[in-house]
């Protein structure tokens, strides 16, 4: 099954490569030949098993050696880039937060540091991506540091307002560590940080807390 999240992120960031046409060709050329040594093995890979024989992880040395020799890659170079490519696409695909993000956690765009006015973000300073518009704003005590992972409109809008419904949960700080702790162990997760929530640990979390609240309020 082709995995389109992966191949959407190498055409975003193919877009600006300049290295991309012959790298593909080279792509296409190696993936042809490798199907012929290897027919039967090559029909059970995924397109992210395929981009890891640059390393010798499924096919060994002797073909690497093969491929590269018959079709007369150079082998470092294109090797190289393969390898920066994919693992670009492997930091996006596992969606982890950084402080200070320089690629899209969702298109693997590049990301700025831009000024902006307090009504968006109370700093003064967001982090934006150039390509897709997601933005996240920064602390307003520490404004080079994310408040979390880089969304669009809908994600924004749902985070501020799962927010607001957990917070009518706790009364005073203690409270709110427990509802958080609480949070972070039935979503499976090391910390709840709303700001930090893709669109399905959203929805895992909008659950949660429409669960509390019925426990709470409406029995």
């Amino acid at each position: 099954m082709k995995n389109t999240k992966y191949e959407r992120l190498y055409e975003q960031m193919c877009k600006n490569c300049p290295n991309a046409k012959k790298c593909h060709e080279e792509c296409v050329e190696c993936d042809d030949f490798l199907k012929k040594l290897t027919p039967r093995k090559y029909d059970k890979l995924s397109h992210q098993e395929k981009m890891q024989c640059y390393n010798n992880e499924l096919y060994g040395n002797y073909y690497i050696r093969e491929i590269c020799e018959q079709l007369n890659i150079t082998t470092y170079s294109y090797h190289k880039a393969v390898k920066e490519c994919g693992d670009l696409v492997n930091k996006v695909i596992k969606n982890e937060y950084e402080e200070k993000p320089t690629i899209c956690n969702i298109c693997g765009g590049k990301v700025i540091f831009n000024q902006c006015t307090k009504e968006k973000s109370n700093s003064g300073f967001v982090y934006y991506c150039t390509n897709c518009h997601a933005w996240v704003g920064t602390y307003p005590h520490d404004p080079l540091i994310a408040m979390g992972q880089l969304a669009n409109y809908d994600t924004r809008k749902k985070r501020v307002e799962l927010h607001r419904w957990f917070d009518k949960l706790w009364k005073n700080h203690k409270e709110r560590n427990e509802y958080y702790n609480r949070l972070a162990k039935e979503m499976g997760i090391e910390e709840a940080h709303f700001a930090q929530m893709n669109d399905t640990q959203l929805k895992q979390a909008e659950q949660i807390i429409k669960k509390w609240w019925f426990e709470k309020y409406d029995r």
